[in-house]
């Protein structure tokens, strides 16, 4: 079995000896990166993300690590299409649609 959000976050809040408020689990699927802020619910840092959160104003960029012929150093490109979430045996996994 997994670790919830709450376990992990209370886990680095006993590491780091200071409350840490959950923000955000960004894109479960994906990634699963949980955001986090110094100090507890009203700390000046916490409401601030949360207001960006709740606004709608974060903005997020996916970087995809692949192997083989990637092209020359420094090439780019960019892939406009959705995430197709795989779920095998309860673990979940995400590809290009």
């Amino acid at each position: 079995a997994g670790k919830s959000s709450e376990d992990c976050l209370q886990r680095l809040a006993n590491y780091l000896q200071q409350p840490l408020t959950r923000l955000s689990r960004l894109d479960l699927p994906t990634s699963g990166i949980l955001v986090a802020a110094r100090g507890d619910q009203t700390a000046a840092a916490s409401w601030w993300f949360l207001a960006q959160f709740a606004g709608r104003i974060v903005s997020k960029k996916y970087l995809c690590l692949a192997t083989g012929d990637a092209g020359l150093p420094g090439y780019t490109e960019e892939i406009k299409l959705p995430l197709q979430v795989i779920a095998k045996d309860g673990v979940s996994r995400a590809r290009v649609a």
